[in-house]
Order: structure tokens, then C-alpha cells, then sequence
């Protein structure tokens, strides 16, 4: 990432509520299914803020926060479709077991 300008650093510094937000409205954290905690979530959330700062101009006819909501959502979702976020692995119904298993 690029470094910020005063303007962009200025931006995400008021509108730091709106990680939290997003965070808290758009994914349900359980740190034993996504292997993502709050901590982790803010933080993705907080570098797509940055990236939306970076990206915004003001003339593409939209407010900084409905554009940056967009941004952090997109992002926070994309995070937890990651499959390489995922902890266990998944058991299907049918799948062959391993010899000498109890489970067949």
C-alpha cells in the first residue's frame, strides 16, 4: 500500500467508527469456525478503510462513508470466504473412511 497524504490520514482517523460497525454488522465472529477473531476482523477492516481513503474521489458522486462501508464489507466478507481461514477440515456424509475405523 501506498502511504497516505494528510487529507487520506485525516479521513480514516474520523471515520474509524465505521470498522467497528461493520465489523460487528456484517460477519458473526466465532474464532473456532472462521479462525478470525474481533481483533483480526478490525484490523482487515481498518486497512480496507485505508485502501477506500486512498481510492475516494469525492467528484464519483457518492459520501465518503457510504463508499467506504462498501469498501470494508467487501473486504471483511472476502476475509472470511478464505478457505484458508478454516481451522478443520470438513467431514462429508459418504466420504470413505480410513481402514480400521470404528465409524463405518
Amino acid at each position: 500500500m501506498a502511504a497516505m497524504n494528510l487529507q487520506e490520514r485525516e479521513l480514516v482517523e474520523r471515520h474509524l467508527y465505521l470498522v467497528r460497525g461493520a465489523v460487528l454488522g456484517t460477519v458473526s465472529i466465532n474464532e473456532t469456525i472462521q479462525g478470525l477473531g474481533y481483533d483480526d476482523l478490525y484490523q482487515i477492516g481498518c486497512e480496507a478503510l485505508c485502501h477506500a481513503a486512498q481510492k475516494y474521489r469525492a467528484d464519483g458522486g457518492a459520501a465518503f462513508p457510504t463508499f467506504a462501508g462498501i469498501v470494508i464489507k467487501n473486504r471483511l466478507r472476502s476475509a472470511c470466504r478464505k478457505p484458508t481461514n478454516m481451522q478443520h477440515p470438513l467431514d462429508y456424509m459418504g466420504a470413505r473412511q480410513a481402514a480400521g475405523s470404528d465409524l463405518a
